[in-house]
C-alpha cells in the first residue's frame, strides 16, 4: 500500500476531516498507514504568515491513527473536541474512556482482551500479556499489573482488582501555563524548508 505525509493545520483542515480520509482510505487498503507533520511557517512562502500547528496535534494524530488501526476502535467512536480537533489536553483513549464511564471499571481477572485494550495505559502487547498471565498464574496486586506492562497512573482509575478499584480518581491533568505551542517562539523558519519536511 501507499505511505504518504499529511501536514497538518496548513489549510485550516480538521482532525475529523483528515482521519475521515485516511479512515476510507485503509479500509479500501490504498493506504498503508500516514504520517503527520505540525505545520510550520517558512519565510518567503504564501504561508509565512500562518500560524504554527502545535506540535501536540500532530502526536494526537498518530495515536488516533493507530487505535483504528491496531486497536479495534472505529473512526465514530474518537472523540473530537467542538473545532473539529482532537482534544489536546488528553490522549485519544483517555478521551474516549473518560466520555464512556459506564465501560468502566474493568475486572482485571475477567476482563476480555477487546475491552482491556481499551484500557488508557493497556497496549495491545500488554493486554495479550494479561490475558496469557492470567491462564499461568495468580494476578494479586498492582505490582503484578505493572509487571506485565500496565501503565498503571493511566490505567488504575479504569480497572479493578478483585473487586477493589486500584485508584480513586482518574490520573490528574499536566498543569499548563500557556496554550499548546504558545510557549515557543511562533517566527517563520528562514531556512528553504523547515526542518520537519523530511521526518
Amino acid at each position: 500500500g501507499t505511505t504518504t505525509q499529511f501536514v497538518v493545520g496548513a489549510a485550516g483542515e480538521q482532525d475529523r476531516e483528515i482521519l475521515s480520509v485516511v479512515t476510507r482510505l485503509e479500509r479500501r487498503r490504498l493506504l498503508h498507514h500516514p504520517h503527520f507533520s505540525a505545520f510550520q511557517p517558512v519565510v518567503g512562502t504564501p504561508f509565512e504568515g500562518h500560524a504554527p500547528t502545535p506540535a501536540k496535534r500532530e502526536l494526537r494524530l498518530y495515536q488516533a491513527e493507530h487505535l483504528l488501526r491496531q486497536y479495534g476502535f472505529a473512526y465514530d467512536e474518537l472523540i473530537f473536541a467542538a473545532d473539529g480537533n482532537l482534544p489536546l489536553d488528553d490522549d485519544p483513549k483517555t478521551a474516549w474512556a473518560l466520555v464512556h464511564p459506564e465501560r468502566f471499571p474493568l475486572e482485571v481477572v475477567r476482563a476480555p482482551y477487546e475491552s482491556l485494550v481499551r484500557v488508557p495505559g493497556i497496549g495491545p502487547a500488554t493486554a495479550r500479556a494479561l490475558v496469557e498471565t492470567r491462564r499461568r498464574t495468580v494476578i494479586r496486586w498492582s505490582g503484578d499489573l505493572r509487571e506485565a506492562g500496565v501503565d498503571l497512573a493511566r490505567a488504575a482509575w479504569f480497572l479493578t482488582l478483585r473487586g477493589r478499584r486500584l485508584a480513586a480518581s482518574p490520573a490528574p491533568r499536566q498543569l499548563r501555563l500557556f496554550p499548546h505551542g504558545e510557549h515557543l517562539t511562533r517566527a517563520p523558519f528562514r531556512t528553504p524548508v523547515p526542518p520537519c519536511a523530511y521526518r
